[in-house]
């Protein structure tokens, strides 16, 4: 994230959802205090209990210098307004932000909106917190969306080099060569392709194992027709694919056998 940007995030969040555009604000007064000036210190401050930043035990209003150098109460309602600013950030988040991967813009939310979520919504004992599942979720979306991506485009590579070759062999046979053109040759079949087209498969050739005692059978008939229908090397304990196109061949190896055993 740019600097511009973070400076426009930081001012939205203390000038419009705090309301710190006044200089009598005592939020504004307590982020001076603190020498709270970007993001990166305002995120800082709200990590920790907002109540235990000034003089004052818990549960009690501690105290600020205002703008007139005197020192004042800091009000309990914007305490409860410090307190709410990160959960907001999270409701907003968890609502409406991006479902793969960035932050959400918060400048497209305004006062109204932050302190009604603080009157209707907030609950200091139990904030809104990150939506952990989602985020989860979201990476799984990305990574599965890169390898789509890099499958699609060495697919579109290998379509261009065989199209490069039946271009070259056809001027080849138009110029009178015959016999094999040069070195040229067909390019490699991908190991996913291989893996789908080479190979019958079939689930039902798999037996149920439904008795213990029958345990050693099953485990030498599932091995054979593991190995017959080319995917052994799901229960080789010491296999790791070399590359990228191995692993991808293992993981529909994975959703196969994923399959089979239910």
């Amino acid at each position: 994230m740019a600097n511009s940007e973070r400076n426009q995030i930081f001012t939205h969040l203390t000038q419009t959802f705090l309301g710190t555009c006044k200089p009598s604000s005592p939020i504004k007064c307590l982020l001076r205090d603190k020498n709270c000036d970007d993001l990166d210190a305002l995120m800082t401050l709200l990590t920790k209990r907002p109540r235990l930043w000034w003089e004052g035990a818990e549960g009690h209003n501690g105290k600020y210098v205002d703008n007139k150098g005197k020192t004042q109460d800091f009000p309990e309602v914007e305490t409860t307004r410090l307190l709410a600013l990160i959960p907001y950030m999270h409701y907003l988040q968890n609502n409406w932000g991006p479902k793969v991967n960035g932050e959400v813009d918060y400048t497209r939310w305004g006062r109204n909106e932050f302190l009604s979520y603080v009157q209707l919504e907030f609950d200091e004992d139990n904030p809104t917190r990150p939506d952990i599942a989602a985020q989860e979720h979201a990476e799984a979306t990305r990574k599965k969306a890169e390898w789509a991506k890099e499958q699609h485009e060495a697919e579109k590579k290998r379509n261009e080099e065989l199209l490069e070759h039946q271009k070259k062999t056809m001027e080849a046979k138009i110029n009178g060569m015959t016999g094999t053109v040069g070195t040229i040759s067909p390019p490699t079949p991908s190991k996913v392709s291989d893996f789908r087209k080479n190979t019958k498969r079939d689930q039902s050739k798999f037996k149920l194992f439904n008795e213990d005692y029958k345990w050693r059978s099953w485990q030498s008939h599932l091995t054979t027709q593991a190995r017959a229908q080319g995917v052994s090397d799901i229960l080789d304990p010491t296999y790791t694919p070399s590359d990228a196109e191995e692993s991808a061949v293992f993981d529909l190896m994975q959703d196969y056998m994923f399959a089979v055993f239910h």
